[in-house]
């Protein structure tokens, strides 16, 4: 498979970005996708409850994209959500008026 110019600038661009985004702990989607483009295999038993309730409700993640980072169906990290009582829930989606 032949890689363009642009795509490997543009590959380059997102490593260096996950790598600072990393190293600031910004974010955890960040840190699974980094090692992820470095050649390791993820596997969902790597992922923690604290690591799925921060991808799936402070950054706002769906089953889907975590599913894909993992290589796993939605299904998996649906019953892994279910499993650890992972939920959005509506008051962290809006503001309560008093």
């Amino acid at each position: 498979m032949s890689t363009t110019m642009n795509e490997l600038k543009e590959r380059m661009f997102l490593q260096q970005y996950l790598k600072n985004a990393t190293k600031q702990n910004q974010c955890r989607y960040a840190h699974f996708l980094n090692r992820k483009l470095n050649g390791e295999e993820l596997s969902i038993n790597q992922l923690t409850e604290e690591d799925l309730k921060i991808l799936y409700i402070k950054e706002g993640l769906v089953d889907k994209q975590i599913a894909s980072l993992f290589g796993e169906t939605n299904r998996e990290i649906q019953k892994k959500r279910e499993q650890w009582g992972i939920r959005k829930k509506l008051h962290q989606e809006i503001t309560l008026v008093s």
